[in-house]
């Protein structure tokens, strides 16, 4: 137990035991108690909460709907916005997160912003409307005076 909360042991043997700290857990002092039905074992112990760092985002211009790789540390339980808008996870490990920028996120200069229950850091971003793509076109071959169809994606608000 660490603080009084059950852990489950990742391995154990005679001369050592491994745990993992949920992330969750208080920072500050607290006890780790172990013991083996014959009896129990009781250790002093600091638990700190690592800092949240953001080193770096891939790409630094990002269009709505594309994928933003935001570097870094301490990201553990983390909750992330970008331009005030919640953003859903794709990937998530201690160095290295991942998300499609929601649809909903404002245009322009943006403050992206990675929460844990340690604190907060943020970046700025650049997001923009994705680039039109063309998938296809009725007719294949244009007349004078005759309307052409462009079929494709994010071709809202485009301009011929």
């Amino acid at each position: 137990m660490l603080g009084g909360q059950a852990m489950a042991l990742v391995s154990s043997g005679d001369t050592s035991a491994s745990f993992v700290v949920p992330p969750g857990t208080p920072s500050g002092p607290s006890s780790l108690t172990l013991g083996n039905g014959q009896g129990q074992a009781t250790l002093a112990v600091d638990i700190n909460c690592p800092k949240v760092t953001i080193t770096g985002i891939l790409p630094s211009t990002v269009a709505l709907g594309d994928e933003l790789q935001v570097l870094g540390g301490g990201f553990f339980d983390v909750v992330v916005t970008l331009g005030g808008v919640a953003q859903t996870l794709v990937v998530s490990d201690a160095g290295v997160l991942s998300f499609l920028v929601d649809p909903t996120t404002p245009l322009g200069a943006q403050t992206l912003q990675v929460t844990t229950a340690c604190g907060a850091a943020t970046w700025p971003v650049q997001v923009v409307t994705p680039l039109p793509i063309i998938t296809g076109l009725l007719p294949s071959i244009a007349v004078r005076g005759k309307s052409l169809q462009l079929t494709g994606v994010h071709l809202a608000g485009a301009k011929v």
